[in-house]
């Protein structure tokens, strides 16, 4: 998956004064897991891994009092895991249908 986002903050005060800032941020993550049977029965074993990062920055700007800087963050994020679940191997190509987390 990926997405890219664009930011335009508007602020404003009780005395009418206002100030605009603009951005731009992005996130990718990318998954896998692969079912597989114990055995000869229907239970199965999924082992999972997931890699998420996201970038945002954040231009400064000056809402007429002081100026405000600019921001930056990187994030990196990982998950590993699995499941065991009953598998449905009723359809015809005996390859399984999809099965909900």
């Amino acid at each position: 998956m990926a997405q890219l986002t664009h930011y335009h903050n508007k602020y404003g005060d009780v005395y009418g004064d206002g100030a605009s800032q603009n951005g731009v941020g992005t996130g990718l993550s990318g998954e896998v897991g692969k079912p597989l049977l114990i055995g000869s029965t229907t239970i199965a074993i999924e082992p999972q891994a997931q890699l998420m990062y996201k970038y945002l920055h954040l231009n400064g700007f000056n809402d007429g009092i002081s100026p405000v800087s600019s921001t930056s963050s990187n994030t990196l994020r990982g998950r590993a895991g699995f499941r065991i679940f009953k598998a449905n191997l009723t359809n015809d190509t005996k390859s399984g249908t999809a099965t909900p987390y």
